[in-house]
Order: structure tokens, then C-alpha cells, then sequence
């Protein structure tokens, strides 16, 4: 072999090295750059989203201690229950529960109702957790979430209690919304974070709160070990990171931890879509690349 093709050969291999190693280098920093940006937008959209959760379950209770301060108990205890009615229907333009505003008793039998629902007449809500911390604590609460026997669907309930002149129970308000309705969480459950990204809350004891997928709502389908992120999360980590979800596919993920509840709030986006611009652009330097090898032999 002449010199002068040895040198040739050469040159065109120490400028091909020198095009992988540059492009090589430009398509790390380029990666990582692309991937910080995306977990800080995941990260933003779940550090609002649990902000707005917690107004949403903080401006629900202080609705259902409204409704019950201002409630005509004297005409409850009286069994004039036309005043209580009316009062039900008219507070309830202001504060918007749409699974029903109930009056229970003492031993948790029902009172009355706005919208009615008769067929729930005699019916005794003693057994619901919300009634029986209420009752116990003395105080208002936020109910675990449940399906309602009467519809089916995933709600949320937050307590007042009424007291007498001795300061004793006499009845409980128990204000009821349906979990995934515009008023409440509907509006994020159908949120999307980029074509296949989501937003969902699950609690400590994994149960999901909100999903997308209306099949996965207020169960425990993710096992401990199925994702190692989201047990962090449950354990107190608050912040972003990789991820595999219970399909095995990638994530870029964020966690964020609604305040005063033991709510977290995920937001997570295929991580072979976050990065479908570093691909294309990979893409576009490997022609480049060639194109320029073909002039150089050229």
C-alpha cells in the first residue's frame, strides 16, 4: 500500500474518531441537560398539583364546619326537619357537595339528606371510619376514601360535628363529593403531562386515590419492591428520579407530598418520550456524520 493512501486512510479514520468522540460527548451533556429540564417540569406540575389538593380538602372541611355552625339545631332536635331541609337546600348552592349533604344522629342513623335520597331512609352510617373518628375525636374529619354503596363511585367525606348547650354530640353533618367530579380531583385525573405522561395520588398504605386508569382507583395494586421510587416516596422522599412503573416501562418521575394529609401526589412521563428530541437529534448528527465522511473520501 502507497504512503500516501496509508496517510489517507489515516486522516479518515483519526476524523471519523474525532466526529463520534465529539458527537459522543455533545450527546451525554446534551441527554442530561434534556433530562434535568424534564424532571423539573415534572417536579413543578406535582409540587402544584399537591397545593392544589390540599386547598381543595382544606376548603372542603372548613365548608362542612360552616354548614354546621349555621344549622338550625334546635329545629333538628325538635324533629322540624322542612327547616332543616330547606336550610340544606339553600346552603348547598354555596358549597358544592355533589355526593349529598347528610345529617346523622348521635348513634349515626340518618336524619336527612340534600339532593333527598330516599331510598336511604333508615339506613345507619354508624360503620363508616369517618363517623366513628368523628364521634370519637370530637372533632370534624377527612374520611378515608371508599366506594359509595349507592353509586359506586370513589368519594371523600368530611365531618362536622354538632354539639348541645352541655357540649355533647347530638349529630353529625357528613359532606360527601364524588372524588373523580370537576369540582373535586376530576380536573387532574384527566390531566396529561406531555402524549403518554399522567398525574396520580396514592397514600401511605398504598391505596390509589386517583388515577387515570379507572380500574386502579382505591386499590392497593402496587406491591412492595415494584417500584423502588414510590416506596421512597412512601417512606418520606419527596423529589425526582428514574423509575420503572408496574408495566416496566421507564419514567421520569416526581413526588410530591400533599400537605396535612398522608396523600403523595406522582406525575410521571415515559422516559424514551421525554428524551425523543435527544434521539431525533442523534439522528440528524449521525447523517451529519456521514454526509461528511462521503465528502472527506470524496
Amino acid at each position: 500500500m502507497k504512503l500516501g493512501t496509508k496517510t489517507t486512510i489515516l486522516l479518515i479514520s483519526l476524523v471519523v474518531f474525532l466526529c463520534g468522540i465529539s458527537s459522543g460527548i455533545l450527546l451525554y451533556f446534551h441527554e442530561i441537560s434534556l433530562r434535568e429540564s424534564v424532571l423539573a417540569g415534572v417536579d413543578g406540575v406535582a409540587s402544584a398539583s399537591s397545593r392544589n389538593i390540599s386547598s381543595f380538602i382544606q376548603d372542603s372541611r372548613q365548608s362542612a364546619e360552616v354548614i354546621a355552625v349555621n344549622l338550625p339545631l334546635k329545629a333538628l332536635q325538635a324533629g322540624r326537619m322542612a327547616e332543616v331541609d330547606a336550610y340544606l337546600q339553600k346552603i348547598s348552592r354555596l358549597h358544592k357537595f355533589g355526593n349529598g349533604i347528610f345529617i346523622l344522629d348521635r348513634e349515626g342513623h340518618f336524619l336527612t339528606d340534600y339532593p333527598p335520597h330516599p331510598e336511604l331512609q333508615g339506613t345507619s352510617f354508624a360503620f363508616r371510619e369517618y363517623f366513628q373518628r368523628t364521634v370519637s375525636e370530637g372533632h370534624g374529619v377527612v374520611g378515608d376514601p371508599y366506594l359509595s354503596k349507592r353509586t359506586g363511585a370513589p368519594v371523600l367525606t368530611f365531618t362536622a360535628p354538632l354539639f348541645d348547650s352541655r357540649k355533647k354530640i347530638v349529630a353529625v353533618v357528613a359532606c360527601s363529593v364524588d372524588l373523580i367530579a370537576p369540582e373535586a380531583l376530576g380536573g387532574l385525573r384527566t390531566q396529561r403531562i406531555g402524549k403518554n405522561g399522567y398525574l396520580y395520588v396514592f397514600d401511605k398504605s398504598r391505596l390509589m386515590i386517583m388515577h387515570p386508569d379507572s380500574r386502579r382507583l382505591l386499590k392497593r395494586d402496587i406491591p412492595e419492591g415494584a417500584n423502588r421510587l414510590l416506596d421512597k416516596a412512601i417512606n418520606g422522599f419527596e423529589g425526582v428520579g428514574e423509575s420503572i412503573n408496574t408495566r416496566g416501562i421507564k419514567m421520569l418521575v416526581a413526588f410530591r407530598n400533599v400537605p396535612n394529609s398522608s396523600w403523595i401526589v406522582g406525575v410521571q412521563i415515559p422516559k424514551s418520550e421525554a428524551l425523543t428530541p435527544l434521539y431525533e437529534s442523534r439522528y440528524i448528527m449521525l447523517v451529519i456524520a456521514g454526509m461528511r465522511l462521503i465528502l472527506i473520501i470524496v
